[in-house]
This record gives structure tokens, sequence and C-alpha cells, in this order.
């Protein structure tokens, strides 16, 4: 899904009667005005690719004041320019602790399905660390054949 589309999304259903909201007569929908919004560089790092640098720009949508979603692009930086990769971004925050999806796009291509869910080529980082200016955790990257640990540590 597309940022784009995410967004037109929520607006949606923010929109519709029933969802906590007034109907207004010409609605707005939602603005990135959460806490995570802007871009994001830091370091990533895994077996399957070595250590790289990353930039992310999230736009992060509130949801009340402790939740929120959010979309975006991403773009890696290693050493071995092959590895270099970038995409779509998707994910959501409670409290201090965060999600984090990155889908490359194009997906790279396998002779067969991945044993594992999520795409070739992406980052899944379930229990980031969001703590003002820094977000730090752990992930899994998606190769053909498994699902490979690694690290990530983002600055504003």
């Amino acid at each position: 899904m597309t940022a784009r589309a995410a967004v037109a999304l929520l607006a949606l259903v923010l929109a519709s009667p029933g969802c906590g909201r007034s109907t207004r007569s010409s609605p707005t929908g939602p603005s990135p005005d959460g806490p995570w919004t802007g871009t994001w560089s830091g370091t990533v790092a895994d077996p399957a690719n070595g250590t790289g640098t990353i930039r992310l720009t999230i736009d992060d949508y509130r949801i009340d004041a402790t939740r929120s979603f959010f979309v975006g692009t991403w773009t890696t930086s290693f050493g071995e320019v092959s590895r270099n990769a970038a995409g779509t971004l998707a994910g959501g925050t409670t409290g201090g602790t965060g999600v984090l999806t990155l889908t490359p796009v194009p997906v790279p291509p396998c002779a067969t399905p991945p044993p594992f869910p999520g795409a070739v080529g992406s980052y899944t980082a379930p229990a980031l660390t969001l703590d003002g200016d820094t977000i730090r955790g752990s992930y899994q990257f998606g190769t053909c054949t498994s699902a490979v640990p690694g690290t990530i540590e983002l600055r504003r």
C-alpha cells in the first residue's frame, strides 16, 4: 500500500459516521502531525547486507494521545552497491514502542516462495524503542531462504 493510499483510507474511515468524529460538510482529512514525522538517518546492520546507512521519511498520523500510525519511504546504502535498496514503509506506535515494516520497490524475485512471512528484501521491526530523537531496535531482514536478524538505530 502506498503512503497516499494509506492516507486516503484513513481519511475515509475517520470521516465515516460512527467513527467518533462529527461529519462536516467539507472534511479536510488527517495531517501528519505526530511526533515521529520527519526525516530520520542512521545505521542498519545484519549478516546478509553488512553495515550500512538508512534514511526514512516518515509521515506520522496521530490516532490519540498515545497511538499513531505512519507511512513513508526509505533508502539504504551499503559498501556493496548491489545491496542498496529503497521502498515504502508502514508502521505504528503505542506509547514509546513502535512497529515498522520496510518493503522494497520492486520486491526482488526468488526461485521459490520464501519460508517466512513478508517480502524478500523487507525489514520487519516488531518492537522498536522510540525516545525523543532516537529510534532503535532489532529487525528481521527477509532473504529468499530465511529471515536474518539485524539492528537499526536512527536519529532525527
